[in-house]
């Protein structure tokens, strides 16, 4: 099986169009403090399972008090167009800003030009162009004679970022939002493959921007019956809401005559009323992501709201490995890196960006470099004349807090660790070997458990970001051995039992998974993986018992949560076994449908039209079996 989803970590779509996107240099976070854990013994063998207790969970972490009352549960959304009746000025210079455009509907008088290529790699055709009022992608295999062997095409819905950088697009297939492999890129003004597809093979339509993708461009969007990767958007880009808290109480409060009182207005938050914190807080919610992320027992992604603390919420990991390498989302955790920050009591990222303005180009440079003087008073290390022949604007930010190439190819963003930055540039392929992990955030208000637990399931997600089957084998390993802590000591919550039934089929113990997954799948849990998890194990393991009822089922529930080419070809494969010929090859065309350049699809479409006696088919499904095989890399063989 290819695909297990991880907690929530959100996808490179919110990354890869947030402003102002920065790298993460983990050698700057000595400050850091590891959770206070028992070391994990360097060769232990996997967790003994199966003595697990049956403890008390204890209760959730308490999310710790603010004076604005709208961060209650009571408190509800209203929308930026409210807002802007009485703000209208503030409503009118925040449209001018990046922010207003991370997410939009498609105007085909502000998308760039069509354009079609030939991806190398694949030897997929691509095209862009207009038809009607609508915005096509298309996505092409041709044959050895010139005929095409598979094509999809579809509508876009949604376009996603400034344009500044790029602007990525979304459709909507069967009820769910899926990212295009299109990506237009400003730097080379140019189509291409979006960040993450450029290889022999790729997800075409199928990769779905989930909840933990959207939530960051758009002001406000609800899962359908809690479910992640069914999306309403209710206000389609950021908006007042998304750092003021939500607007319900300060909209009733003004519509009722009455003298003005005194004292601050704690219907609505102001963020510069707030500590540094909590400032820093509604920025990191988006523009800080480790390298695994962590939601707390009983939080959901849309639970934090403004004036709150974000560690109440979730909690982010990083790798103690030193890079230079930029990714794309570490604005916050390269601030926090800087000198500047830890010798400050006040910086933050307000400090040079306002949310509602942003200096025109020919201002930046000065504005930025005010900011500077503000703590600097024109004080730098260098003579003038040196500082010029650099740079002959005298740019305190081009030297200490350069541009700097990303992990995602046509990116290059600048660094937000001030300071003296190397001259050797990026490395370009970091390692991932070191497995050690460490939260950005102060944790010691969670009690050890939690601890145990947060840093299993990052764990858990850190695996699949391990280049060799070893530092993956290692990450799973410590998730397994953390995760059996926590829920011997009542923590089994739907996330940790679902990660640790994956954990367990990973080797091949099915009775453990089962109990597991079942336990799981039993469990309430909005805006999580675990639902999906928990059900992929489940009809995993009675189609191979042989329980095709069960698994009938259980993958009729999965399909239903996600769309997966893998869960139609597993449903496939199950019917085939049964004996149900026509019913595998329903299966296997929708899974050629949510993914069209799979060759192993069209293989098993090829085979079971043999056996029904459809040779004309059989033919056809091979030959584009055979072309698709032709630009494939070899399957991973550790799963």
């Amino acid at each position: 099986m290819r695909r297990i989803a991880k907690n929530h970590r959100p996808h490179w779509v919110v990354v890869v169009l947030t402003i102002g996107c920065l790298a993460l240099i983990v050698g700057g976070f000595r400050w850091l403090t590891p959770p206070q854990l028992d070391p994990l013994p360097a060769n232990s063998p996997p967790a003994d399972q199966s003595a697990l207790e049956d403890s008390a969970e204890p209760p959730p972490v308490p999310i710790r008090p603010t004076r604005f009352l709208n961060a209650a549960a009571d408190a509800s959304y209203v929308g930026s167009e409210v807002c802007a009746g009485c703000h209208a000025s503030e409503h009118a210079s925040y449209l001018l800003t990046a922010h207003s455009r991370a997410l939009g509907n498609i105007d085909l008088a502000t998308e760039p030009p069509d354009g079609q290529f030939t991806h190398a790699k694949t030897g997929r055709q691509y095209r862009v162009a207009r038809s009607g009022d609508r915005l096509w992608h298309r996505e092409t295999l041709v044959g050895k004679q010139g005929q095409e062997l598979v094509s999809v095409e579809h509508s876009v819905r949604h376009v996603i970022g400034s344009g500044h950088h790029s602007r990525s697009y979304l459709v909507e297939l069967d009820g769910f939002l899926v990212e295009s492999p299109l990506t237009w890129y400003a730097t080379n003004a140019s189509w291409g493959l979006s960040p993450g597809y450029d290889r022999p093979q790729h997800d075409s339509f199928e990769r779905v921007a989930d909840h933990g993708c959207v939530t960051c461009h758009v002001g406000n969007a609800s899962m359908m019956d809690g479910n992640r990767y069914r999306l309403k958007i209710l206000e389609g880009t950021i908006g007042c809401e998304s750092c003021h808290g939500p607007g319900s109480l300060h909209v009733a409060k003004q519509r009722v005559p009455a003298p003005v009182a005194a004292g601050e207005d704690l219907t609505i938050v102001q963020p510069v009323h707030l500590g540094r914190d909590q400032r820093e807080a509604i920025c990191a919610r988006c523009h800080m992501r480790g390298a695994a992320s962590v939601l707390l027992r009983g939080r959901q992604l849309d639970d934090f709201r403004p004036g709150q603390r974000l560690e109440d919420f979730r909690i982010d990991f990083v790798s103690t490995m030193t890079s230079e390498m930029m990714k794309v989302v570490g604005h916050v955790e390269q601030m926090r890196a800087s000198r500047c920050f830890q010798k400050s009591d006040s910086l933050t990222c307000t400090t040079c960006h306002d949310p509602h303005t942003a200096p025109t180009s020919d201002q930046r440079i000065r504005f930025f470099r005010d900011k500077c003087n503000e703590c600097h008073h024109e004080h730098c290390g260098l003579p003038p004349a040196q500082r010029l022949a650099a740079d002959r604007h005298d740019n305190c930010v081009g030297c200490h807090m350069p541009q700097r190439p990303t992990n995602l190819p046509h990116f290059a963003f600048t660094h937000h660790r001030i300071g003296v930055h190397s001259t050797a540039g990026a490395d370009p392929s970091p390692g991932r070997d070191d497995v050690e992990l460490v939260p950005l955030s102060d944790v010691s208000h969670l009690s050890p458990l939690d601890r145990q637990r947060g840093l299993g399931l990052a764990y858990f997600e850190y695996a699949d970001h391990q280049v060799t089957a070893e530092g993956r084998r290692e990450c799973l390993r410590r998730a397994e051995l953390l995760l059996t802590s926590a829920a011997k000591g009542g923590l089994r919550d739907a996330d940790v039992l679902a990660a640790l039934a994956v954990l367990a089929w990973h080797r091949d113990d099915l009775p453990q998974a089962e109990r597991f997954a079942t336990e799981a799948a039993a469990k309430h849990a909005p805006g999580s993986h675990a639902p999906a998890n928990a059900r992929l194990v489940l009809a995993d393991i009675e189609m191979r018992r042989g329980d095709r009822a069960a698994a009938e089922q259980s993958f009729a529930q999965l399909v239903q949560l996600r769309r997966s080419s893998d869960d139609w070809v597993l449903l496939g494969r199950l019917r085939e076994t049964a004996g149900d010929l026509s019913g595998a090859i329903e299966a296997f065309r929708r899974a050629a449908a949510i993914h069209p350049f799979r060759s192993e699809v069209y293989r098993l479409l090829s085979v079971n039209c043999t056996r029904l006696g459809d040779a004309d088919a059989a033919r056809k499904y091979q030959e584009i079996a055979e072309a698709l095989s032709e630009n494939e890399p070899a399957p991973r063989r550790d799963r």
